[in-house]
């Protein structure tokens, strides 16, 4: 910060006049002492100013440096914020932070989410990171939101500077596993919980857990059969009159355990997307009629009238051997739980417009039909509505959920319609090509 030359030649001025006063009153006669100490006065001055000037720039630059590093530090600071805002608001796992008195003074989206946690109007969201914004506007604490004892006591446990963890059921239903761990601080101790949802493993799980007991189950009947006719025969069993009968038996059981095993591999590559399947289009009534043939032999073995209603009408969208393997099953099915001179009967009938449109295929029997409570469940694996009956009539139990898959990858819909004692109707939904054979986007 520089001084104006005219302030300086001012206050050169001034100290002129100053030692010049000086002089003349201590020497009054010698004009020689008054200049020279008026030019010594004058020198002494203009140093003095430089001298002070200097000073204020330099304070001038240390304050300038400070104010500099003090706005790096701020800057900082509001980047580290950022960056933590954004790393807990990706987070799938939610993140607490309790103080001492178990108020909430931290909570991330994930956490919100869980916990059921009610939050502010996102109005008031900072511009930088608005859906990752951490709230603090929370009740006030742990006790209020969630009185689960098992939560109560992990927070204890952290607040106490101790790691634990515990895997609990909130109210909602939804499974966590939560973990604590203490936080030090300056003037007080707090715990941090990590909450990890787990309903979706625990849920598969449980259904492998369920699958292994089924296929075990549905094993275990064709592989006790076959070993035991096996052990009759050989202990002397061929000798006896029922030897082919036996023989019979068990190669009705080893047909069903093929079946069986054929059945849960297709399961397994179409729920692992491993088998492709195309996207072509294709006539109806062509695909009906092979399917129609394949199933008549055993039709007609039951005395099961078959026929079909498919008008002309433009194509459809799928794979030619996934559609038969469909219509297969669900005309199979039909014949199987109708009574003998029942009918089975498949219509067809176009709905929708444009890329809404749609080819509805219903299989419809007169058989026994199913009550309601059952309907929710019989395209799940393994699911029987009479367990006993589907056994001796050589199902696997996993027909209706390979119709399920195979539909769906082709971007069909599968249900079911029916009523104890009046049959049952399932149908499926295919999408139409387009009039260039095109599927619609």
């Amino acid at each position: 910060m520089l001084t104006p030359p005219h302030k300086i030649f001012g206050a050169a001025l001034l100290g002129v006049a100053i030692t010049g006063s000086v002089a003349i009153a201590v020497a009054p006669g010698s004009w020689f002492l008054i200049l020279v100490a008026a030019f010594v006065g004058s020198a002494v001055t203009a140093w003095l100013i430089r001298v002070l000037e200097k000073d204020a720039t330099n304070v001038a630059r240390t304050q300038e440096v400070a104010n500099r590093q003090h706005e790096s530090e701020r800057l900082a600071l509001e980047r580290e914020r950022d960056r933590l805002q954004s790393i807990l608001g990706a987070m799938s796992e939610g993140v607490v932070l309790l103080d001492q008195n178990r108020r909430i003074r931290l909570a991330n989206p994930s956490a919100r989410a869980l916990l059921s946690l009610a939050t502010a109007s996102d109005a008031d969201a900072t511009p930088l990171a608005p859906s990752h914004r951490i709230s603090t506007e929370l009740p006030p604490t742990l006790l209020d939101i969630n009185r689960l004892p098992g939560l109560q006591e992990l927070s204890d446990r952290g607040l106490s500077g101790e790691r634990a963890a515990v895997e609990l059921t909130l109210q909602n239903g939804r499974q966590v596993l939560v973990r604590t761990a203490p936080l030090t601080e300056a003037d007080s101790e707090s715990a941090v919980l990590v909450f990890n949802e787990v309903t979706d493993l625990r849920r598969l799980e449980a259904v492998r857990r369920d699958l292994v007991a089924n296929v075990s189950h549905e094993l275990r009947t064709p592989l006790t059969a076959i070993r035991g006719y096996a052990e009759t025969l050989q202990a002397g069993g061929l000798e006896s009159e029922r030897a082919s009968e036996f023989i019979g038996i068990i190669h009705r059981h080893a047909e069903r355990l093929s079946r069986l095993l054929d059945d849960l591999l297709e399961l397994s590559r179409l729920e692992a997307g491993r088998r492709p399947l195309k996207r072509e289009a294709l006539p109806l009534r062509p695909l009906v009629q092979r399917s129609l043939d394949l199933v008549r032999p055993k039709a007609s073995h039951r005395r099961v009238d078959l026929s079909i209603d498919v008008p002309e009408g433009p194509n459809l969208i799928g794979d030619s051997e996934a559609l038969e393997q469909v219509l297969v099953n669900l005309l199979d099915n039909a014949v199987k739980y109708t009574q003998q001179t029942g009918r089975v009967m498949l219509r067809a009938r176009t709905e929708g417009v444009g890329s809404a449109a749609r080819w509805r295929i219903a299989v419809s029997d007169d058989g026994i039909g199913i009550e309601s409570v059952h309907l929710p469940r019989v395209f799940e694996r393994f699911y029987r509505v009479d367990p006993g009956r589907s056994r001796d009539m050589g199902g696997t139990g996993l027909g209706l959920a390979i119709v399920k898959h195979l539909t769906q990858a082709m971007s069909g819909r599968v249900g079911v319609e029916s009523e104890p004692g009046k049959g049952s109707t399932f149908w499926i939904e295919m999408p139409i090509a387009s009039q260039g054979g095109l599927p619609f986007a």
